[in-house]
């Protein structure tokens, strides 16, 4: 799958591609299919390598809209679906659910 990533302190952001992972017991996986970079995702490639906590390659573009693809052990339908959404960072605007 593609990601925009920042890779390199003082560098851009990059189009990679990256391994798709599977979701564990109670996770599900989003497929993405619009994701946008906001001023937070610039903030942090702006930072120096002694101010930056988050380990490289950072992927970036939280605020996204997708699919559910793929349910984890223990994840079962629509409500529980919704509920694991709204716990992770992702929200669940714009998101389709699978059918029961």
């Amino acid at each position: 799958m593609r990601a925009v990533q920042y890779r390199t302190i003082g560098g851009g952001p990059e189009v990679v591609e990256v391994p798709t992972p599977e979701p564990g017991p109670g996770q599900i996986r989003l497929r993405v299919t619009a994701a946008g970079l906001c001023h937070s995702d610039w903030l942090v490639m702006d930072l120096l390598a002694d101010e930056c906590a988050y380990g490289l390659p950072l992927t970036l573009g939280h605020e996204g809209a997708g699919v559910v693809d793929a349910l984890g052990d223990g994840v079962t339908g629509a409500p529980e679906v919704y509920r694991r959404l709204h716990e992770g960072a992702v929200r669940g605007r714009a998101v389709v659910v699978p059918g029961d």
